[in-house]
């Protein structure tokens, strides 16, 4: 039983004794304060279970040394989204949060052929390892110009145009003033 005392300080110096007050009086029982200090010291945080799982690897060349900036797709097979993702400086890649299925990886880098693995099956809190070793392959670069450059006369500074009579019927002039063509020439004043 805990018993508290206190005094009472009454005008011009007259003491008076409170009777104690214990836990009984209060309404609480030692009983009681003793269960919920048990049940405090029991309480066990929860954590939640994920509905998901993880990928991740390394990407190396055949020399065994990390490909940095490979770019890194897991693709779901049988639904058809995908995350994407790039290497770090020592060639790690890593998809969390990954819904249970079965996934496709996708790795590509500049100067290798790229690498495929398919059938990655990536269960509930379940974290998969998929390592690459890429091959070396050509970098091969086409370019295509489909165009005539316009002809220009670099004999002379001289600019000009010539108006025939189609390009005349063809403009919505007013008043069909033949004159009023110069200005539509370049450097014509």
């Amino acid at each position: 039983m805990i018993r508290v005392s206190a005094l009472e300080v009454a005008s011009q110096g007259d003491t008076r004794r409170k009777p104690p007050i214990t836990l009984f009086g209060c309404g609480m029982s030692a009983g009681f304060l003793a269960v919920v200090l048990l049940c405090l010291g029991l309480v066990v945080p929860a954590n939640a279970q994920l509905y998901a799982g993880s990928v991740t690897g390394t990407v190396r060349d055949s020399s065994g040394a990390f490909i940095p900036t490979a770019s890194v797709t897991l693709m779901d097979e049988e639904r058809g989204f995908s995350f994407t993702g790039t290497t770090d400086a020592a060639g790690r890649y890593l998809f969390r949060s990954v819904p249970p299925a079965t996934y496709r990886l996708l790795v590509k880098a500049a100067g290798f052929k790229n690498e495929t693995r398919s059938g990655i099956r990536v269960d509930v809190n379940q974290n998969v390892a998929a390592d690459f070793e890429m091959r070396v392959g050509r970098i091969a670069e086409t370019v295509n110009i489909f165009a005539t450059p316009p002809l220009l006369a670099t004999e002379d500074a001289v600019t000009g145009q010539v108006v025939d009579r189609r390009f005349i019927n063809d403009l919505p002039l007013n008043g069909r003033g033949v004159f009023d063509l110069a200005f539509l020439t370049p450097g014509g004043d």
